[in-house]
């Protein structure tokens, strides 16, 4: 889904950066690492994780887009400085606290040029097998 299409002006005008968004099929609420990397930035609520794409880049996580209300929505299975591997269980959404929006998950690279992205077309994307977006931070 392309950002400009979340009913949120933060992350549909990409304040927070170029990316896009998945919504969930409601069979599996866990949420994986996209990259070999290390977490930078985790919320008190987990609804949002910061991964860290080298010394001047990040890749912001963001869970629904009404989550940061909900302490209960989200198991974390990482904590701040930690370094996560390509496909590493980081969240887990409780799927009996989900609210209407919940069910989406935002990927954002702020400070990033959009052109240094390029997006590859899946309608239906699997969790641990679908490349959705290649990103290109060599300058």
């Amino acid at each position: 889904m392309k950002l400009r299409d979340i009913p949120d002006e933060m992350f549909s005008s990409e304040m927070m950066g170029p990316g896009l968004a998945i919504i969930l099929d409601m069979s599996d609420f866990s949420i994986y690492s996209p990259i070999d990397s290390e977490t930078s930035a985790i919320y008190p609520t987990g609804h949002a994780v910061a991964l860290s794409l080298g010394k001047e880049h990040e890749l912001l996580l963001h869970v629904g887009l009404e989550s940061f209300r909900n302490k209960d929505l989200i198991n974390k299975f990482i904590i701040n400085n930690q370094k996560v591997e390509l496909f590493q269980k980081i969240l887990e959404i409780n799927s009996d606290k989900m609210g209407p929006s919940d069910n989406i998950i935002i990927i954002t690279i702020p400070n990033l040029k959009p052109n240094r992205i390029e997006y590859i077309d899946e309608i239906k994307v699997q969790a641990k097998k679908s490349i959705i977006m290649r990103i290109n931070i060599d300058v």
